[in-house]
């Protein structure tokens, strides 16, 4: 026998009335499996993002970026170093000394549209110059169409994105994949 708080619960629910009623039970037990199909999709999620190394994602942006300024230091350019999530969002931007204060957003443009369009910038400047496929694409907003921006990938899928800015097209290139290469080792 129920008892009677559960009683008195299975008879608040609400009654569909499309073509015939359901029982209370049967409401109950619908949003009993719609909480655990929830559940599961969190679960997955959550494996997913640990599959993909996303788990930490701060202490992962603060060691790809030191390794992007480890290369800086070598090559006697300060820079900025801007890291994105998936969804373009900054998770950590540094600034070393003297780096060109323009160099700031610059480096977050690059990482976001590193992640946004799922190919490093350098190669987007082929494409978005007068004739090409994605002609406009540099006045679409935060869009930055040179090198410098290259996304992070896991497995296949991007998981972000690293911007570097402050010295030549190159060296900026060479910044950045100093920064890729320490993710990648990463797990």
């Amino acid at each position: 026998m129920l008892s009677r708080t559960l009683t008195a619960f299975l008879f608040r629910l609400p009654v569909f009335r499309f073509g015939e009623s359901k029982k209370p039970w049967a409401v109950l037990r619908h949003h009993a499996l719609k909480r655990d199909r929830e559940q599961s999709a969190r679960e997955n999620k959550t494996i997913r993002h640990k599959e993909a190394g996303m788990e930490n994602k701060l202490e992962t942006a603060l060691e790809i970026i030191a390794s992007a300024k480890k290369k800086a230091g070598e090559i006697g350019v300060p820079m900025v170093i801007s890291v994105v999530d998936e969804g373009g969002n900054p998770v950590a931007t540094q600034r070393m000394d003297d780096a060109l204060l323009v160099s700031v957003d610059l480096a977050l443009n690059k990482a976001y549209t590193a992640a946004a369009v799922k190919v490093p910038t350098d190669l987007l400047s082929s494409v978005a110059a007068p004739g090409g496929e994605l002609y406009g694409l540099h006045a679409a907003g935060r869009m930055v169409i040179f090198g410098g921006g290259i996304p992070l990938e896991r497995e296949g899928r991007v998981v972000g994105g690293v911007g570097v800015s402050g010295g030549s097209v190159e060296q900026d290139i060479a910044c950045a994949e100093a920064a890729v290469a320490r993710f990648n080792t990463l797990s």
